[in-house]
């Protein structure tokens, strides 16, 4: 029915009967004070608050479909690399470096070096990282080195039958694996040295550790997956390497709260462990993978940093600000 106004409208002469049907954005019917007046062009819609509201309702559409297929993918590249390890391949479970450890100490565990095991590995891994779950690649390419060094030793007699000599081939892959994924020769022969009992028992196994290395680590700048044409995803350059004494203070405060928190990490990470192997949770690790990728995935989604890989955000937070160059959500400002 016409409102009061609509029918002192009527009477002195000024109405317009779409106004009697018109619909504000509450869903209830329009009354204006001064009909054909409200705006100055005469209309009764303010034509830029409504483009400006289409403008946030298409924003919140697309994030929220964003939101979607982050969370969907992140979950199913996680659940296909976890039941294709409870499978296929229950070797392939953690990083292996325990079990590469065990290996070259004079442990016979062939199985954990089969082809199926690597095949599984490299995808699981691939999987894994692409799902946005807080995990490094260095350890699994460890195991995966290891594998590739094993087969490709069962091809010679020499190494196919003496244990002792496959487990200097196997020392010297460990410290090519941990020098491709640092992109360090040095970083490997180190390796070695603090994990491998081999290594600091053997001196020809340390050379053939860092001759190893160094090959990997030119075969990695060769093929270039960063394109960079580097051994590293990034690099820090200044122009000066002038420093001042207070610098020292932060240095040194990082160095310390980053050595406390390790251990407090590393004390958690145990009673979580332990807790995992005694609960129910440990009866369904493909559910505890699907549960734990969702949730990253979830908090991830709301700070645009936590969605690219780890790499990739410590590369671009030591970016250098250079007009020239595109600032990463505006780090540089």
């Amino acid at each position: 029915m016409p409102t009061v106004s609509h029918r002192a409208a009527r009477a002195n002469g000024n109405y317009n009967e779409l106004q009697e049907y018109e619909l504000t954005g509450g869903g209830e019917l329009f009354t204006a004070s001064e009909p054909g007046k409200k705006y100055p062009d005469g209309s009764s819609i303010d034509w830029l608050q409504e483009e400006a509201a289409e403008r946030q309702r298409s924003h919140e559409l697309h994030s929220q479909a964003g939101a979607f297929v982050y969370i969907s993918l992140a979950v199913a590249f996680a659940a296909t690399s976890a039941s294709l390890v409870d499978t296929y391949a229950p070797y392939a479970f953690h990083t292996g470096i325990p079990e590469i450890k065990a290996i070259l100490g004079g442990y016979v565990f062939d199985a954990f070096l089969s082809p199926w095991t690597l095949l599984i590995k490299a995808l699981g891994l691939a999987l894994s990282v692409a799902s946005g779950l807080s995990l490094g690649k260095e350890g699994p390419l460890v195991h995966i080195a290891c594998c590739l060094a094993y087969l490709f030793s069962q091809t010679f007699e020499q190494f196919r039958h003496n244990e002792a000599s496959k487990r200097r081939v196997l020392a010297a892959a460990a410290a090519a694996g941990v020098s491709v994924a640092f992109g360090s020769p040095l970083g490997g022969v180190l390796f070695g040295l603090e994990e491998l009992d081999s290594f600091a028992s053997e001196t020809d196994v340390m050379w053939r550790g860092f001759v190893a290395s160094a090959i990997a680590a030119v075969a990695l700048q060769w093929v270039n997956p960063f394109g960079t044409a580097k051994l590293v995803l990034f690099q820090v350059t200044a122009l000066s390497d002038q420093w001042r004494a207070f610098e020292l203070i932060p240095w040194i405060s990082l160095g310390v709260i980053g050595g406390v928190l390790g251990s407090f990490l590393i004390r958690l990470n145990v009673e979580i462990a332990i807790y995992r192997r005694q609960s129910i949770v440990g009866d369904w690790p493909i559910l505890e993978v699907v549960c734990a990728s969702a949730i990253t995935a979830a908090l991830s989604y709301l700070v645009v940093f936590g969605r690219v890989q780890s790499s990739e955000l410590v590369a671009n937070l030591f970016q250098e600000c250079d007009p020239t160059k595109t600032d990463y959500h505006g780090l540089c400002k």
